[in-house]
């Protein structure tokens, strides 16, 4: 009889070992599948993350490209074409962005959040600032300054000096006393010299200068 209820007892102590073991077994193991799943979760996660940052960034540059093409180009057609390439990038860049945003408030990871927000904010100024630079690229303002430069406003300049030249041979050949014969030549040649410095100055203001070297300039010609 005793040794029917230490061979119980044995038994039953083995029992609750085994089944403590097995529970023991059975917890860790779903701990661990549950751990696996995150952790491929969080990799999966990661990786259409970094999809989306690429796709992003480079929908970014070729909108910049775009946008550089547009400023290059001389003509009006090619610089919309360009600008409108620029904007379209620039949109996708912004939805990539938006997709990101929704992945990390998914995830909700330390950190991600924030750097997402502060990398939007920066995105809506280069956007601002890239859709200012198109409207000026479309009216293509300088090139139609420097065409205007090299033919109208070359030729009348041409056409100033030579009437010009023709009132100092008049000068000239008139009987002016020597005092009004030099003044009314000092008068023309100061009038050629400001002629002259037109197309200089003009090409000047075409060119990027701050506003005190336009000024000069603009001060220079009216003297």
């Amino acid at each position: 009889m005793k040794n029917f209820k230490l061979a119980s007892k044995l038994f039953l102590l083995t029992a609750i070992l085994i089944s403590s073991i097995l529970l023991v077994a059975y917890v860790a193991v779903d701990r661990l599948s549950a751990v696996k799943a995150h952790v491929q979760h969080l990799v999966r996660s990661t990786i259409v993350k970094a999809n989306r940052t690429s796709e992003m960034h480079v929908k970014f540059l070729g909108g910049v490209r775009a946008q550089k093409n547009a400023v290059l180009s001389p003509d009006d057609e090619t610089s919309a074409n360009y600008a409108a390439i620029s904007r379209t990038a620039f949109t996708e860049s912004r939805e990539a962005i938006s997709k990101l945003n929704e992945l990390v408030l998914e995830d909700r990871v330390d950190g991600q959040s924030t750097a997402v927000e502060e990398l939007l904010k920066a995105f809506e100024k280069a956007e601002e600032v890239n859709n200012q630079v198109l409207d000026l690229a479309i009216q293509n303002t300088n090139v139609k300054a420097r065409q205007i430069l090299s033919g109208a406003i070359q030729r009348d300049v041409e056409n100033l000096n030579k009437r010009l030249q023709l009132w100092v041979d008049e000068s000239m050949t008139k009987g002016a006393t020597d005092a009004d014969l030099v003044k009314r030549l000092v008068t023309l040649y100061a009038m050629h010299d400001s002629v002259v410095s037109i197309p200089f100055a003009a090409a000047k203001h075409i060119e990027p200068l701050t506003v005190e070297e336009l000024t000069a300039l603009e001060k220079k010609v009216e003297e």
